[in-house]
């Protein structure tokens, strides 16, 4: 997994927190130095060498907390990163991370979104066992995109947490299903859906613990109806997040397919089939509203035809054999424009009779997959069985 950009990074929390601006600033004072011999690094650290990396921990975060503009935040996050990076033994990093985790955690509840996103950066920058406490109290953070980061983070550590701790994995999954269903951001959703993504076959579980791929499968269907629920209503935030959870839903019927589990198969691409009829409802909506060209209409549209080149991949259909249930009904001149969102979901081509639209896709999806069609009853709530619904009141 790739370390964040800072460029990349700050672009997107630009999109969440609506920008940042730099402002000019300088260092006060000189930074700690560390001067651990490789004894020390291949073996036990000792306390003044602990000592070491809290005094230029401490240095870091009071940059930040202290800062009155851009620059010495910038200096405190890079800084904190360049400290975890110092040496590369596994016992410094780990000790850097364990003691970070401790010092620099509490600059995430400052009030500034700018000093807590460069905080977030640098913690998630760490991924290690011992970084675990900061990633979770950055998941339950107020701010999104503190949030997206600790998801973020999470992901980075989550090979090594496996690794090494059945408690550790346990924690990640049951906060994993938590906030998957509770999210309201969906660009958070999208960072969350890139964490269910399967894991590789290398990555082994703890004794005692589920299988990873399993587990983020059951946490990945048990909150989709939900987002899906959003894409329903139109919702242009979730509308372009949800193609990251179509390629993490689909990665999962790819290697069933390799793997020969007939159910998982069906499980994932029953989900992408879900999305794929949200999609094509909501742009049956807003072409009924008479907008041409509505923000929701393109989004609808953007999705549709990413369903339609996914599904085209799962089932290996090339240029020669691909399928265009989609793409026609979208851009078929005969079809005029008041019919567009009904075409969408289901067309029969005059001259050759063929069927077309997202009905279309699920007939083929139904037949290789054995998937069930969705209809509107499919994304109710359901209503817990220790509370009947309710009868409308009455006038």
């Amino acid at each position: 997994m790739t370390k964040f950009s800072r460029s990349c990074m700050i672009s997107l929390i630009c999109t969440i927190l609506g920008g940042l601006s730099p402002i000019a600033g300088h260092l006060k004072a000189q930074e700690p130095l560390l001067n651990i011999p490789e004894v020390a690094l291949s073996g036990t650290l000792l306390d003044v060498h602990l000592k070491q990396i809290e005094s230029r921990l401490k240095y870091y975060a009071q940059l930040i907390r202290d800062a009155k503009d851009q620059k010495p935040i910038d200096q405190g996050r890079d800084g904190l990163i360049k400290t975890y990076n110092y040496y590369k033994s596994p016992t410094f990093r780990f000790a850097v991370a364990q003691l970070a985790a401790k010092t620099v955690t509490p600059l995430l509840d400052v009030n500034s979104k700018v000093k807590q996103i460069s905080t977030a950066i640098a913690l998630a920058n760490m991924p290690e066992v011992a970084i675990q406490p900061a990633l979770e109290k950055m998941i339950a953070h107020q701010n999104a995109g503190v949030r997206y980061i600790g998801w973020r983070g999470y992901r980075m550590a989550s090979a090594r947490i496996l690794a090494h701790s059945l408690s550790a994995s346990k924690q990640m999954f049951d906060s994993l299903a938590k906030r998957a269903e509770q999210e309201s951001s969906a660009p958070v959703m999208e960072a969350i859906w890139e964490m269910l993504r399967p894991y590789p076959s290398t990555v082994k579980a703890p004794k005692g613990l589920e299988d990873p791929r399993k587990l983020s499968l059951k946490i990945l269907r048990q909150s989709w109806h939900k987002q899906c629920r959003k894409v329903l209503r139109g919702n242009l935030q979730m509308l372009d997040a949800a193609r990251k959870g179509l390629i993490t839903a689909l990665e999962y019927a790819a290697i069933a397919d390799v793997t020969g589990d007939k159910k998982t198969a069906t499980e994932a691409v029953q989900m992408a089939a879900e999305l794929m009829w949200c999609a094509g409802k909501i742009y049956k909506t807003a072409s009924d509203r008479g907008k041409a060209a509505s923000p929701i209409k393109q989004m609808a549209e953007t999705l549709l035809r990413e369903c339609e080149k996914s599904f085209n991949g799962l089932l290996s259909l090339r240029a020669h054999n691909k399928r265009d249930y989609i793409s026609v009904p979208l851009t078929y001149s005969a079809i005029k424009p008041e019919d567009r969102g009904d075409a969408v979901m289901y067309y029969m081509h005059p001259r050759t009779n063929k069927k077309y639209g997202v009905h279309a896709w699920l007939d083929e999806l139904k037949k290789r997959y054995n998937i069930e069609k969705p209809t509107k009853k499919t994304f109710q709530p359901k209503t817990p069985a220790s509370q009947p619904a309710k009868k409308p009141a009455t006038e």
